[in-house]
C-alpha cells in the first residue's frame, strides 16, 4: 500500500465520508502517484458517462497553436478486440482482450490541414481577429511542407538567433504531431485514474495491421501509443473504488460553490476527435 492510499483509508475510517476537500495539489499527487501500468484487467464494463468524461478531459490537453493534431479510436466490442489483438505484440494481446476499452491515439501527419477549421473555432470562441488572421502564415511557417518551406525555417532561425532566441524548427510534421499527441495521451491516463480506472500504455504493435483493422490511412496518420483502460482484477484496489464512487456522485451534482471560474477552452467537437471501433465512426457514448 502506498502513502496516498494509506492516507485516504485513514481518513475514511475516521470520517466515514467521501467529502473531504482535498487541495488541488493533494488531488493531483493522489492521481499521479496512483497511475501505474496495469497488468491485470478485469472485464468489468465502464459506464458511457465515465468514458465520455475521460475523453472530454483528454481534450483539455495543450497543443501548439491549439491545432489538436490527433484522433482517438476507442475499441470496445469483443469482435474488434479480437481483431485488434492480431496487431499487438504477444505480451499485449491479453490486455487488449480483457480491458474494457483500448484507446488508439493517431497523430495527423499533416496537421496544417486543420488551419481553416481552427480559425473558425478560435473566432467562435472570441479570439482577436488579428490573431485569427495571423494563423495561416504562422502555421505555414511552422508546418509548411516542401523543401522550400524547410529551407526558409532553417534560414530564418539561423538569421534571427544572434538577435533573439529562436528555436530550430527542423523536425518533420509527423514528429511534431506525435509530440503533441502524447500530451493528450498522458492527459487521458490521468483522467482515467481520477475516475477510478487503470491504464496501460503500449508501444508493442504493428501499425500497418492496426491501420488496416481501423480503416485508417497510414499516409495521413501514425500511431504513437495504444492505451488500455479498465478496472483492475485486484479486489484490494481501494483507491480506485473510492475515486469511482466519487465520480458517480459527481454526475448528479453541480460543481461545488467556488470563487474560481473554470476557463472555457476552444476545442473541436468531441465527435470530430473521438471515434468508436473504426476511424471516422461516431463515438458510441454520444
Amino acid at each position: 500500500m502506498n502513502f496516498a492510499s494509506h492516507h485516504i483509508r485513514q481518513h475514511l475510517r475516521a470520517n466515514q465520508s467521501l467529502c473531504r476537500n482535498y487541495s488541488l495539489v493533494e488531488a493531483l499527487e493522489i492521481i499521479s502517484r496512483n497511475r501505474h501500468a496495469e497488468k491485470s484487467f478485469s472485464r468489468k464494463e465502464i459506464p458511457s458517462a465515465t468514458i465520455r468524461k475521460i475523453v472530454e478531459l483528454t481534450q483539455l490537453a495543450p497543443s501548439s497553436f491549439n491545432l489538436q493534431p490527433y484522433k482517438i479510436i476507442l475499441i470496445r466490442s469483443d469482435e474488434m478486440k479480437d481483431m485488434l489483438a492480431e496487431a499487438m505484440s504477444p505480451g499485449n494481446v491479453r490486455h487488449v482482450k480483457n480491458a474494457a476499452y483500448t484507446a488508439v491515439f493517431a497523430a495527423d501527419k499533416e496537421p496544417g490541414r486543420s488551419t481553416r477549421k481552427l480559425m473558425d473555432l478560435e473566432t467562435a470562441h472570441g479570439a482577436h481577429p488579428a490573431y485569427v488572421s495571423s494563423l495561416p502564415s504562422k502555421i505555414t511557417l511552422l508546418l509548411g511542407s516542401g523543401a522550400m518551406s524547410k529551407r526558409i525555417r532553417k534560414l530564418g532561425s539561423h538569421l534571427l538567433s544572434p538577435l533573439s532566441p529562436s528555436p530550430v524548427v527542423n523536425t518533420s510534421n509527423e514528429a511534431w504531431a506525435v509530440k503533441n499527441t502524447t500530451f493528450a495521451a498522458q492527459q487521458f491516463m490521468l483522467a482515467a485514474t481520477a475516475c477510478g480506472l487503470r491504464t496501460l500504455p503500449m508501444e508493442g504493435f504493428d501499425e500497418r495491421r492496426l491501420a488496416a483493422i481501423l480503416d485508417m490511412s497510414t499516409d495521413d496518420y501514425t500511431v504513437p501509443v495504444v492505451i488500455c483502460v479498465g478496472h483492475s482484477t485486484e479486489e484490494s484496489d481501494q483507491l480506485a473504488k473510492i475515486m469511482e464512487q466519487s465520480v458517480e456522485l459527481s454526475y448528479s451534482k453541480s460543481l461545488p460553490n467556488t470563487s474560481i471560474d473554470l476557463p472555457k477552452k476552444a476545442r473541436f467537437p468531441i465527435e470530430d476527435m473521438c471515434f468508436s471501433e473504426k476511424f471516422g465512426q461516431k463515438p458510441d457514448f454520444l
